[in-house]
């Protein structure tokens, strides 16, 4: 396993973590 892969599997897993914090946050705000 590459790093260039690691870092970018890193990226992606922080990407979707962010998401489905910030996606209720988004939804609650402007409901």
């Amino acid at each position: 396993m590459s790093d260039t892969y690691k870092s970018y599997l890193v990226a992606v897993l922080c990407f979707t973590v962010l998401a489905i914090v910030l996606m209720p946050l988004l939804y609650f705000t402007t409901a």
